[in-house]
Order: C-alpha cells, then structure tokens, then sequence
C-alpha cells in the first residue's frame, strides 16, 4: 500500500479527496500540524521517510508552495498539487517549474484520480532519469526510418504496443499529447478507459524495451504533453 502526505490548513476541506484516494487503497495521512512544522522548518526526518506521495492541499497558497517545495526537495516523493479547476498551460507550466509531477482534483471521478496518480509517478521517473546535458546546443533528430521487422525481433511486444512505440518514433523527438496517441490507436479516441489503457501500454513497453535495439528509458513521460522518445536515442543512433 502506498503512503500519501496530504498538507492541508483545513482538514474539512480535503476530505472528499482523502476519500477517495482510500477507495484506491492509498493510506493517506491528512495534516495540518505537519505542513506547520514544514514551514516553519521543525518537521521531523522520521515521520516524512514513510510517505511516497506528497498532495499540497488547494488551501496552501502559492508562496507557501515555494517553502514546501524547497523543504521537501531532498525527498524523493511525487509531487502532487490539488486544484479547484483544470490548470490551464501557464500554471501547468509554473507548477512544472516548481517542482511537481502532477495535481488532482477533488470532483474528478476515482478512475481519473488513480489515473493522474500513475501518470505523477511516470513523471517523477523520467525526470529523476534525464539529466541535463553539458551541451548546449539542441541535438539532432536524423532522419531514420522505422522498420518493425528489424528493430522489434525479439521484443514479445503486441500489435499495439508496437503501433505506440512506432508513432512516438516518427515523431522524431517531439512530444505526442495522449489524446492524439489515443485518436490514432482506438475508433473511440481519448476516453477515460483508453487513457487508462494507453498507461498500461507505456508501462508494459518500457518494461520489455531492453529486449530490443532499444534502452527502457527509451520513452520519456512530459506532464501537460504527453510521450517522447529520449533525445539521446536519437543521438545514438
């Protein structure tokens, strides 16, 4: 069972989002003293070493996040902010550059919650696993074409999971949102069940992309974009 850190100042206010996130068997460890003590730096190591999710509750204000976020950027927790409203692209944007790997919202339905937990987690790997390069300079995507017969032999990979794999590489670097990856693969486009699906499918790729020509951290997760192949890939090959 995973632990969750949800930092609030009112306790009534989040409850609903507790809630649910019981329901998908998270242990969820609701504070208001705790976000105190975090502010004012007296929050003890022990007690935060439990958790693997940290939600900062939508009564914490913008610059309470910037303290919570500094306090906290020695753990390695996925970092969540709750939100009344979808975030349009600039306050994704700000939200990115603090430092968090998705949000949630409360009047979301449970299987959009556990979704966008699992995409959080997505996120927070990639980024722990892409370090900035030295250079500068933008690398470049060369032409190469795609051929499954050649690349895929030996990867137990299924018609779709290679039909996933195949767009993200003719995209030659650049992000595909899900919503587009989901228009391509299904009749029914980006429904809440095939992004459930499409999340799978990442997971099962990445887990087999050893296999292949490919390395498993092949396929980077952007919150707010989609997919994209690693830039070094590209620079490998």
């Amino acid at each position: 069972m995973n632990q969750v850190l949800l930092l609030s100042k009112n306790l009534f206010t989040d409850h609903p989002l507790e809630f649910k996130l019981n329901k998908l068997n998270y242990e969820v460890f609701l504070s208001t003293s705790l976000l105190e003590q975090l502010q004012y730096g007296t929050a003890g190591i022990g007690i935060l070493g439990h958790f693997q999710f940290v939600i900062i509750g939508k009564t914490v204000d913008n610059k309470e996040l910037r303290i919570l976020i500094d306090r906290l950027a020695r753990y390695s927790f996925t970092f969540l902010r709750e939100v009344e409203v979808e975030p349009d692209h600039d306050k994704q944007e700000f939200l990115t550059e603090l430092g968090f790997h998705g949000y949630l919202n409360e009047n979301e339905s449970i299987e959009e919650i556990r979704e966008r937990m699992v995409l959080a987690q997505e996120v927070q790997g990639d980024r722990k696993d892409s370090q900035p390069s030295n250079d500068s300079t933008e690398p470049v995507f060369p032409v190469r074409k795609v051929m499954e017969n050649y690349l895929l032999p030996q990867a137990s990979l299924s018609k779709t999971e290679k039909r996933v794999l195949n767009l993200l590489l003719e995209a030659k670097g650049k992000a595909i949102s899900r919503e587009e990856l989901c228009q391509k693969l299904w009749t029914l486009g980006p429904t809440t069940s095939n992004k459930n699906q499409l999340s799978y499918l990442i997971s099962k790729i990445k887990k087999k992309l050893p296999q292949t020509d490919f390395y498993d951290k092949t396929i980077m997760t952007i919150w707010g974009e989609g997919y994209k192949i690693m830039p070094s890939f590209y620079e490998k090959n």
